[in-house]
């Protein structure tokens, strides 16, 4: 998905100027950026004056509040009032994560087996339609579809009551 330098500055909840519908290919050091042309162009990280001498006239750019756009003869900016927050913003916007489906990753337990480890599977889990609020999961479908899922030859259940109440005390305890 391209985004407009407009649209990214909304995203970013940070100021546009100049010409909103650039879009934005990518983001880049200032000395690594040339012009935007028809096709866009690469946002330069210039959130300070000393990365703001290597801006190509005619570039787009992130520049820090207080900094002169046509000074450096860019075509767009977007305003950063608090740059580091807004490079997190940016990497979300430019990197939505790894295309993972929805289910059982075997991945997420890997480093474990590999460590010597014994995972263990929970029948509480977060409910991400309402954050905050927690599910409960059954435990024993979602351990035998791990086990699938890792080509296992065998699986343990293990209950017991006594060290669930002693753990659950524990947590009440501690958290009080």
């Amino acid at each position: 998905m391209v985004l407009t330098i407009g649209e990214l500055a909304r995203a970013l909840d940070a100021r546009c100027w100049g010409d909103a519908s650039i879009a934005v290919t990518g983001a880049a050091e200032p000395a690594s950026v040339g012009p935007a042309g028809p096709e866009g162009g690469v946002l330069a990280m210039a959130m300070a004056p000393k990365y703001a001498e290597r801006l190509t006239p005619g570039s787009i750019a992130i520049l820090a509040e207080g900094m002169d756009p046509e000074a450096y003869g860019l075509k767009a900016a977007i305003f950063a009032p608090r740059p580091r927050l807004l490079m997190a913003g940016l990497t979300r916007a430019f990197d939505p994560g790894p295309d993972i489906a929805p289910g059982i990753h075997p991945t997420a337990v890997i480093d474990h087996l590999v460590a010597g480890r014994i995972p263990v599977v929970s029948s509480i889990a977060p409910d991400l339609d309402h954050p905050g609020h927690s599910l409960n999961v059954n435990a024993d479908a979602a351990a035998a579809a791990l086990a699938i899922a890792l080509g296992a030859r065998a699986i343990s259940r293990h209950s017991d009551r006594a060290l669930v109440k002693a753990v659950i005390a524990n947590a009440r305890a501690q958290y009080r």
